[in-house]
């Protein structure tokens, strides 16, 4: 739905007094936002299907107050002028039934980092999938209340405790074991049960806003950070929920450098075999000459030259690598006898 005029663009009648009329009885109809003119049934059409009588959802709001409201207020991410408007801004039902604002969503991702409008629609459209694109309008962005935003999140992540929401779970336990029988309740004592707990339970749910938006804006920033420095923004939720750690792994490269490959099979014999000028094996070899310089076996790691006779091969592999973008630290002579080298990549 698209806010068009006072009441919005709806087919039926216009409504003059909050209900509108189709002819199978009155259903609420608010007042839609000009500024976020953009609603969806999606999201709010699956979790809310059935139509929106008076004295259903909108008794909640006229006793608790607004919820969505009070936390967008505290967390900052929007300007105390933009929730001032007189409509059904955060959420509103019109011709009877729940809508969401997608706008407001809209304009919330562009001053959230690392949040896109794609994101942001596949969220709060759900199944339906289909609404106007989003106006771009010159307030949308606005460092402040991305800045508060920001702080609010990295507030939440650092959080190691929620005293608030002990509170909440030992002030709706203290609740639910003063209620009276509701089986054997006048009329007159349930309304004034509601009319007592909406207050509280709007004052909760906001609570839950606001730590549910902070962790989400948290997490965003922390899976970005992850992404850019790990390459792995799914780690995010690992460091967050304390089941795993970071664990960082530089890939050593290791390989042996031959003198000599020789292979066979044929009808009566198979093979293989290698040679190094380096092996345990060649002592004996009339090199022309033999200068002795042979590796005993398990005896490679790091010798220099003269044993180790692949120094300069391994430095211009390395150089080539460097070259070619990959970031390499060290190289040096394996434990092998016949040429095993190994160069190391930086994590």
């Amino acid at each position: 739905m698209v806010a068009d005029g006072d009441r919005g663009q709806l087919d039926g009648p216009p409504a003059e007094h909050g209900l509108v009329d189709f002819g199978l009885g009155p259903y609420v109809h608010g007042t839609p936002s000009r500024r976020f003119p953009v609603y969806t049934r999606g999201n709010a059409g699956e979790v809310y299907p059935e139509v929106v009588y008076p004295l259903s959802a909108t008794i909640a709001q006229t006793l608790g107050g607004d919820p969505f409201g009070d936390a967008i207020r505290a967390v900052g991410v929007l300007t105390a002028a933009e929730c001032s408007e007189d409509a059904d801004i955060h959420m509103g039902v019109f011709g009877g039934y729940a809508y969401l604002n997608l706008s407001e969503s809209r304009v919330i991702a562009v001053r959230t980092p690392g949040v896109t409008l794609a994101e942001t629609d596949a969220t709060f459209l759900g199944s339906e999938g289909v609404a106007p694109s989003h106006v771009t309008r010159a307030g949308d962005r606005n460092l402040l209340a991305t800045l508060r935003g920001v702080c609010h999140g990295l507030r939440v992540l650092a959080t190691r405790s929620l005293p608030t929401l002990d509170a909440h779970i030992a002030e709706a336990d203290l609740w639910r074991r003063s209620l009276p029988n509701l089986a054997a309740a006048t009329d007159d004592e349930l309304v004034e049960l509601m009319t007592a707990s909406a207050p509280m339970l709007n004052r909760m749910f906001t609570d839950h806003l606001l730590v549910s938006a902070g962790a989400g804006a948290g997490l965003t920033l922390l899976q970005m950070a992850c992404a850019d420095r790990l390459d792995d923004g799914t780690l995010a939720l690992v460091l967050l929920s304390g089941i795993g750690d970071v664990a960082y792994f530089g890939p050593e490269a290791e390989f042996f450098i031959f003198d000599d490959v020789r292979f066979n099979q044929a009808e009566n014999h198979a093979f293989y075999e290698v040679d190094s000028v380096e092996a345990a094996w060649n002592t004996g070899t009339d090199e022309g000459p033999n200068l002795g310089h042979k590796l005993r076996y398990k005896e490679g790691y790091f010798p220099t030259p003269p044993s180790d006779t692949l120094q300069d091969i391994r430095s211009e592999m390395m150089l080539t690598m460097l070259d070619l973008g990959i970031e390499t630290e060290v190289h040096h002579h394996e434990v092998a006898s016949a040429g095993q080298g190994e160069i190391d990549i930086r994590y």
